[in-house]
């Protein structure tokens, strides 16, 4: 198991504590409803640092908006809403070919920080749940 691997474990185990019945395990993660909002957390690949540590990225995406059009007023608030958030560990992210809008966050994890950076994206995951019910 890589570092992404152990870190997506932890998270569905040991720090978000998700419950068997509201989730769906994929290869690379799961899927989780930890309320109104489905939320996916994934591992990539292993893939090499800047120094050659292997290690992978670490995302969470939830769900915000779904069967969203984007018009171009939309997109303007939307911009807007993503200025006014910078900083929050998150970024809205339209996918236009499912039409929803998620909160993003991913973080690149490896043996030498995954105890710090497994909290990091936690507290991300966290947060996404509590902008998601703001938001929608």
């Amino acid at each position: 198991m890589n570092v992404g691997e152990q870190t997506v474990e932890w998270l569905y185990k040991s720090q978000l504590q998700v419950d068997e019945q509201w989730s769906v395990r994929t290869e690379r993660g799961f899927t989780w409803w930890p309320y109104q909002h489905a939320q996916t957390v994934t591992s990539t690949d292993e893939v090499k640092g800047p120094d050659g540590t292997p290690g992978a990225f670490v995302g969470v995406r939830t769900q915000v908006l779904r069967d969203l059009d984007l018009t171009d007023q939309l997109a303007t608030g939307v911009n807007e809403l993503a200025r006014e958030g910078a900083g929050t560990m998150s970024g809205l992210v339209y996918d236009e070919t499912t039409h929803t809008l998620d909160l993003c966050s991913m973080v690149p994890v490896h043996d030498d920080t995954r105890e710090w950076m497994q909290q990091l994206i936690s507290v991300a995951a966290v947060l996404q749940i509590g902008e998601a019910h703001a938001l929608s």
